[in-house]
């Protein structure tokens, strides 16, 4: 079978590529740019696709119904709140022992068992702080873990019962961006306690 390309019709035509460098410095990934290949990088990245989307949604600039979009921005939004879980968990053990490794929480899926290591860590970090902000972060996290406890149900068209008819997007992700607002002014004040250690020990 032969077919020409044409910008109406793609089609693989023969030394098709995917990862090449770009020509273009507005698409093009620089792999070895410092912080690239961190789960950080990795956040920061979902989070901005997210933002990407919602911000064409709510400008009406994307001819494709909202409905489209729930898997792509549920997935995103969940694996955001794992990948800054699992930072925060790691960082923080290094003040609260026992230290918990990069490595031990690859096949940790499960946002519910995640939360549940890193609330005593903050609480302990924290004593005075809101524990009604905690609360509130347990809330949205255990809502995701209801509905996709393997961080498999947004991946494919698995859509669980308990979803409503109708899912508004942007309180969506407004509701995880809250919450990744207050992990990552944790992520922020555990990487200066971890600078300040270092300079005492250089001082």
């Amino acid at each position: 079978m032969s077919i020409t390309e044409t910008d109406d019709f793609p089609w693989p035509q023969p030394g098709l590529s995917a990862f090449v460098p770009g020509k273009s410095s507005n698409v093009t990934a620089h792999m070895d740019w410092f912080g690239m290949g961190t789960e950080e990088s990795c956040a920061s990245g979902f989070k901005d696709a997210i933002e990407a989307i919602l911000s064409h949604l709510e400008q009406g600039e994307h001819s494709r119904h909202p409905d489209h979009f729930f898997y792509p921005v549920a997935f995103l939004s969940r694996h955001y709140l794992e990948l800054r879980l699992k930072i925060l968990i790691v960082l923080g053990s290094e003040f609260y022992p026992p230290p918990i490794q990069r490595n031990s929480l690859i096949h940790a899926h499960g946002l519910a068992e995640l939360w549940s290591m890193l609330r005593p860590i903050l609480r302990k970090a924290w004593p005075k702080g809101s524990q009604a902000d905690l609360d509130s972060v347990e809330g949205v996290i255990m809502e995701f873990d209801k509905l996709d406890p393997r961080g498999i149900s947004f991946r494919y068209a698995e859509i669980p019962s308990t979803v409503p008819d109708r899912v508004d997007l942007s309180n969506l992700w407004k509701a995880v961006s809250d919450v990744g607002s207050l992990l990552e002014g944790c992520t922020m004040a555990f990487d200066e306690w971890k600078e300040a250690q270092l300079s005492n020990r250089d001082a």
